[in-house]
Order: structure tokens, then C-alpha cells, then sequence
């Protein structure tokens, strides 16, 4: 499901006769299903404004979800909820008991896309670079480094407890043969990866003794603070598309990751970096950040 943000949900409102009712009487919550479609509901919820950081606004908004919930629901994508705090989405996931869509492996699963590209337009080898895992969750690493295995051959986790190294360890090298290297002091060795991939909250003190020109993944769902004179942190991949059905309700054709797990999509025209609150091409990115002045 599909739910989407008060403004398209205030020009859905007021229709016929309602487009004459002032906004005083206008509710702030009324739940309605929109639009069905084959693969997927468009519903509203709030037509006006609400603060999801007030418990008794989120309480009401998740109550008018369960309004327009049915069994065959599978889960539900929030329009804009890349800048809600994550906070808000489990407490919606958790209380509606449906998944929320946050895009996770999505963008696990085109990371190797998005190196190859860049690596390319460098002229360099993405099969020399050393590449940093920063995680505590095994089974994500799990992913994350089987997707990358065809690509690169040194990879190092950092984040892991002893007992989940081996576990890791043992697993990864039957499955790709690999070996990974582990690391429990990693702020002496931050500065020798070209490739950080991190999905830890709080790790600034870690990103900011990366090499100038670190190429940095930051999944985490924490705040970052601003970086000086370091490339921008990639926070999300957005999908562009060239056909696409419900242009009534999906006005952009640039789509989180999170929106492109939610509509089951396949095929997308290119992959934009979303990097503090600006999409980059993969080129403009590389040629403005990464690229080392004095090589071509």
C-alpha cells in the first residue's frame, strides 16, 4: 500500500463538491483507499500537516492506517518517509504489524551497479580496492558481501562480536572464497580503504579518518554531521524510470529505493546517488569527488 502525502491528499479531497469547503473544516485524519490497482493500494490518511514526533499525532495517524489495512496487504510505503526519523517507522511497523519498506536490500543489491560504474569512469581497477563493512548485523553482512563477491577480492568487517567473526568467516569462504579480515581497532586502519560500506549509527569519528577521497556508502539510520573537504555520504540510490503507470499519484520520475521495493519494479532507466539532500549521476559524482586532480 501506497500512502500518500497530505498535499496530493487535499487536491484529492476536494473534488466536486468539497473543493468549495474552507480548510477550517477540512479534517486532519480521514482515512480512505484512493485508488486499487493490480499490485497496489493508494491510500490517504492526514490531508493536513501532522508532527510524527508527537506521540499523540502518530497514534492517530496509525490508527487511520489500520482503517484502510486488509489482510491482503503485505506492506505499506509512507510518500516522503526518507526524511522521517526511523524511530517513526518502526513504531507504525510494529503497531500495524505490516512491513514498512525501507529499501535495504535493494540497495545491497546494487552496490556492485554502482561501483562498477564509478570505477569504470575512473579508469580503475574496482578488483584492487579494499573495501570496509561496518556492521553488527551477520546476516546483512552475509548479503551484503555474497553481492559484492564476484567483484571485489578484499574485504574487511569491522562491528562483529568474536564469536559471529568465525561464524562469518567460515561462511563467506565456502560460499565465495573469500577471506575476511576483521578488525577491532579500526580507527588506526580506517585510513586505508577506498570503499566504506556502513551501517552503524554514530560513526562519524570513524568516516571522518577516511582518505580524502573514500568512497563512502552510509546506510545507517542515524545523523551525520557535515563533512569538510570529503565527498558527500551516499545515503540512497534513486531509480530513474521511463515509463511508469498511477502518474496521478507518482509525480517524479526519480524513486527511493524504498519506493522501488514497495512497486516490485524491475527495470529503470539509471541509478541516481542521493548524497546530502542532492541526486548525483554516478559520473558527476565520480568526476567531482572522487577523481584525483592530475589523473585521467
Amino acid at each position: 500500500m501506497y500512502i500518500i502525502d497530505e498535499k496530493k491528499y487535499l487536491n484529492q479531497y476536494k473534488k466536486g463538491i468539497t473543493k468549495l469547503l474552507p480548510n477550517f473544516f477540512v479534517p486532519n485524519i480521514k482515512p480512505k483507499v484512493l485508488h486499487e490497482a493490480e499490485n497496489i493500494i493508494f491510500a490517504g490518511i492526514n490531508i493536513k500537516p501532522i508532527d510524527f514526533d508527537d506521540n499523540d499525532d502518530l497514534n492517530k495517524y496509525i490508527e487511520g492506517i489500520k482503517e484502510v489495512l486488509n489482510e491482503e496487504i503485505g506492506g505499506v510505503y509512507l510518500e516522503g518517509q526518507e526524511k522521517l526519523n526511523y524511530n517513526v517507522l518502526k513504531t507504525i511497523e510494529d503497531n500495524t504489524n505490516v512491513k514498512v519498506f525501507y529499501g535495504e536490500n535493494i540497495r545491497i543489491k546494487y552496490l556492485p551497479f554502482i561501483l562498477k560504474e564509478i570505477y569504470e569512469i575512473l579508469n580503475d581497477n574496482l578488483q584492487e580496492k579494499e573495501i570496509l563493512i561496518l556492521d553488527s548485523d551477520i546476516e546483512r553482512i552475509k548479503r551484503t558481501i555474497k553481492t559484492l563477491s564476484r567483484h571485489v577480492a578484499y574485504i574487511t568487517v569491522a562491528g562483529l562480536s568474536e564469536q559471529n567473526q568465525n561464524d562469518l568467516y567460515n561462511y563467506i569462504l565456502e560460499e565465495t572464497g573469500i577471506s575476511v579480515f576483521f578488525s577491532n581497532n579500526i580507527e588506526r586502519i580506517a585510513g586505508n580503504y577506498n570503499v566504506i560500506i556502513n551501517f552503524i549509527d554514530n560513526m562519524d569519528y570513524i568516516i571522518n579518518k577516511l582518505k580524502k577521497h573514500s568512497l563512502v556508502f552510509d546506510f545507517s539510520r542515524g545523523e551525520n554531521e557535515k563533512l569538510v573537504n570529503r565527498p558527500p555520504l551516499i545515503k540512497d540510490f534513486y531509480f530513474t524510470l521511463n515509463n511508469y503507470e498511477h502518474k496521478e499519484f507518482l509525480t517524479s520520475k526519480e524513486i527511493s529505493s524504498s519506493l522501488f521495493e514497495a512497486l516490485s519494479l524491475k527495470q529503470f532507466n539509471s541509478i541516481l546517488l542521493y548524497a546530502e539532500n542532492e541526486l548525483y549521476s554516478t559520473r558527476r559524482f565520480a568526476e567531482n569527488f572522487l577523481r584525483i586532480k592530475g589523473r585521467f
